[in-house]
């Protein structure tokens, strides 16, 4: 079993690939696309086809008509939720994680989108170029990895302090972080 999984596990990305190349491909077709209704008149800009929906698509290209005041609250929509800064996770209640720092036995590459809401990585197995490191100095997160016994001995809600620069881990006696 562990030589299949080390022979397929990277085939998990191909759909995502697949999927994100196809984006690529309909982005251009779009554009491409939207020359005709922007030489007709009926749309102002090409990328006014970005702010309409296939269904309203059908309706410029077979009706020639397009509703540009749509176009334009979506278009400012976009502008105004584009200057947001959004938080890097929400559970499924709607709360906003900060601040945690994620402690674990190991990581492997189904945990990267893990990385987006700690403050620092502690793990009990690994080294310099094990995932969870190479990962976390990308993010720009401090961690420490090979800490036996992590995940026993830090708690849940237990405030702890990660120098990922001197390799230590200090555990705050008696604080918790008031979960």
């Amino acid at each position: 079993m562990i030589a299949l999984l080390r022979t397929f596990i990277g085939y998990r990305e191909y759909p995502k690939h697949a999927m994100i190349s196809r984006y690529f491909v309909d982005k251009r077709a779009l554009l491409g696309e939207a020359g005709r209704p922007v030489r007709a008149g009926v749309l102002r800009d090409r990328d006014d086809i970005f702010y309409l929906c296939f269904e309203e698509l059908r309706d410029v290209v077979r009706a020639r008509r397009v509703d540009h005041l749509l176009v334009d609250r979506r278009r400012d929509a976009f502008r105004a939720h584009r200057a947001l800064t959004p938080p890097g996770v929400f559970t499924s209640d709607g709360e906003v994680v900060t601040g945690d720092v994620l402690v674990t036995v190991h990581t492997d590459p189904s945990w990267t989108p893990a990385f987006l809401w700690p403050a620092a990585l502690v793990t009990e197995v690994g080294g310099l170029m094990t995932h969870g490191a190479v990962i976390a100095r990308e993010y720009g997160l401090p961690a420490v990895v090979g800490v036996r016994g992590a995940t026993r001995l830090i708690g849940d809600g237990q405030r702890i302090r990660v120098n990922g620069t001197a390799g230590h881990v200090e555990i705050l006696t008696g604080e918790t972080a008031g979960r």
